[in-house]
């Protein structure tokens, strides 16, 4: 997920969306990232520190290691929170790896 610094207005912004479930990257064969990861997030960004708060959401296809039958159920981050320092204020950001 990328946010360019120059598109926070001095309020900042809020953002909803979503990502691949390919972003996760996991290779785990009992947990199975299939549906978008979807976010809502307040972004702000005070000199050069740039503050993300908000809340991810998305099902996880898991396999239960007894019986091996598949089950899905939601993940939620309900106070996800990045604060990252920032030189350049025309820079772009990933938090790929925040999100993961």
């Amino acid at each position: 997920m990328l946010i360019d610094l120059r598109s926070i207005p001095p309020h900042g912004l809020t953002a909803r969306g979503e990502e691949a479930p390919a972003i996760i990257d996991i290779q785990d064969p009992g947990a199975e990232f299939y549906r978008p990861i979807q976010y809502e997030l307040d972004i702000s960004l005070a000199g050069n520190i740039l503050l993300v708060r908000g809340r991810l959401t998305t099902v996880v296809r898991f396999t239960c290691s007894r019986c091996l039958k598949k089950f899905e159920g939601t993940l939620e981050i309900k106070n996800f929170q990045v604060q990252k320092e920032v030189a350049d204020p025309g820079a772009t950001i990933d938090l790929t790896d925040d999100i993961r």
